[in-house]
């Protein structure tokens, strides 16, 4: 098993892509928060800052990095905290309970608020990049958030933007990635294994010196307007 937790496998966002998500100073609550890797950022960029998080451990950890940040055990349907209170809540790589969540993040923003979104995406161009996608069995682009809020009517006026970064790996950092990835962790230790294996193998065939592998991403960032009722 890989040294590095799962919480610090996965690559960080970068800061303009956080700023286009957030704009200006404002009231902003990191959904599903884990251990704070956003949340860090949003303290950075002079946000007031709330997050939350369905489950303890995680909050625990991020409480210990950023001891002045409120927290609390949130869930998709259940939000402590009141009607029309926020400017901006940030969700970085939503789960597949996003639609249900809309209402609830619908409830505490204000009219004209924002819900923020954004995804890293390993970038498709690159040849090893799609195979190591491919045994991932990662998504090669983000959902059509578009047609997620169509339909709804709470949020308008839905802004797309996509920045670039990379996350340097080792041997060891890739097999982390690997398990940081639920769909992955779950499976049968033998799987894992292959899985595991197929990673090493890509790795040796495309590891350039001692400094191993740069991971291209692209950060797909969406905003969605709070709609303001007539």
């Amino acid at each position: 098993m890989p040294a590095h937790s799962s919480a610090d496998a996965r690559p960080a966002f970068p800061i303009p892509a956080i700023s286009w998500l957030t704009g200006s100073e404002a009231v902003v609550l990191d959904f599903a928060a884990g251990t704070g890797r956003v949340t860090q950022s949003l303290v950075d960029l002079d946000h007031e800052v709330y997050a939350v998080h369905p489950v303890e451990a995680p909050l625990a950890r991020l409480r210990e990095r950023l001891p002045d940040v409120p927290t609390a055990i949130a869930t998709v349907g259940d939000i402590p905290l009141p009607d029309d209170s926020l400017e901006v809540v940030v969700w970085a790589e939503p789960t597949d309970e996003l639609a249900e969540a809309l209402a609830e993040f619908a409830r505490v923003l204000k009219p004209g608020a924002i819900v923020a979104l954004a995804w890293n995406v390993p970038d498709q161009r690159i040849p090893w990049v799609r195979r190591m996608t491919a045994i991932l069995e990662l998504p090669e682009r983000p959902p059509d958030v578009a047609a997620l809020v169509a339909d709804g009517g709470l949020f308008t006026d839905v802004e797309a933007e996509t920045f670039a970064h990379w996350q340097q790996l080792d041997g060891e950092s890739l097999a982390a990635l690997a398990l940081s990835f639920p769909h992955i962790a779950r499976r049968h230790a033998k799987t894992r294994a292959r899985i595991l294996r197929d990673l090493a193998t890509l790795y040796d065939e495309y590891e350039r010196g001692i400094d191993g592998l740069r991971l291209p991403y692209l950060t797909h960032c969406f905003r969605l307007t709070c709609a303001i009722p007539l």
